[in-house]
């Protein structure tokens, strides 16, 4: 299924209506107004095109008119045929759903408004996805940017933890020697070398987590639908990289179950 905005100017006005003035209305405008009257029947003077009462018949979702992420205004919709002047003023958008591809949906929307008026203009046909990647590319290239830099310093974080426990192995390894011949099994050396690693990766995710809070607010503009002090993203994130890092800790811990305590000893 694909939906389909096709953009263009309405050039024929032979359009009235002898029906009584009518509006459809959004639920931000609702509550803003109304607050928890039941608006369908209500008549209002909305000061638009003209005075006079409007009887609301409907209410549907809101709406944002300039972007996604731009906050929703109260809306109002009125029937073209009650206001056939605004057809020399303004273009207008039609959104089509079909079962078909969009290009084969296109070319028979072109077709039926070029058979009901061959002078009718259409200036532009889009998919309602390429409409939202239009939308959101300010919005997503630096989030991508972001998202590639983040991933580097996840290596490079990861190749640190690595290196600081390869070191912390071989610095011990008499320590661990002299325990392995007195007895430790392999699952105490790999406790003694995990909980060592546990403390640095929960100090760095509180470290962290402090930091991406103080800073979050800084990227508030670039989100849409979650705000920047996410309490279940935060989680997420901090899992992540507690596994990463403890995925990193792998090889030191398995070198250091597998040192010989004579060897050990020796060369010490």
């Amino acid at each position: 299924m694909s939906l389909l905005l096709i953009y263009g100017r309405i050039v024929d006005d032979r359009v009235t209506a002898d029906f009584p003035p009518v509006a459809v209305v959004g639920r931000l405008l609702v509550r803003q107004f109304l607050g928890s009257e039941n608006p369908i029947g209500t008549r209002l003077d909305f000061m638009w095109g003209g005075r006079g009462l409007r009887e609301i018949v409907g209410v549907v979702g809101e709406t944002r008119e300039f972007a996604i992420s731009a906050p929703a205004n109260p809306t109002m919709y009125v029937p073209i045929a009650q206001k056939p002047q605004l057809f020399r003023l303004l273009s207008f958008d039609l959104a089509v759903r079909g079962a078909v591809g969009a290009a084969a949906q296109a070319e028979a929307v072109r077709h039926e408004i070029h058979a009901l008026n061959a002078t009718q203009a259409i200036s532009k046909v889009r998919t309602l996805d390429e409409l939202v990647d239009t939308t959101l590319a300010p919005q997503r290239n630096p989030m991508w940017l972001m998202g590639s830099f983040s991933l580097v310093a996840l290596l490079l974080a990861a190749v640190g933890i690595y290196g600081v426990l390869a070191y912390f192995v071989v610095q011990r390894r008499r320590e661990i020697g002299t325990r392995m011949a007195l007895g430790a099994q392999p699952s105490d050396v790999r406790r003694m070398v995990l909980g060592h690693a546990a403390k640095l990766i929960a100090s760095g995710v509180v470290i962290g987590l402090l930091v991406a809070r103080a800073t979050a607010s800084a990227l508030s503009s670039l989100l849409f639908g979650v705000t920047s002090t996410d309490v279940p993203t935060f989680a997420i994130v901090a899992v992540m990289l507690g596994v990463f890092a403890l995925l990193a800790c792998l090889v030191p811990t398995v070198r250091a179950t597998r040192v010989d305590p004579l060897v050990a000893l020796r060369t010490e």
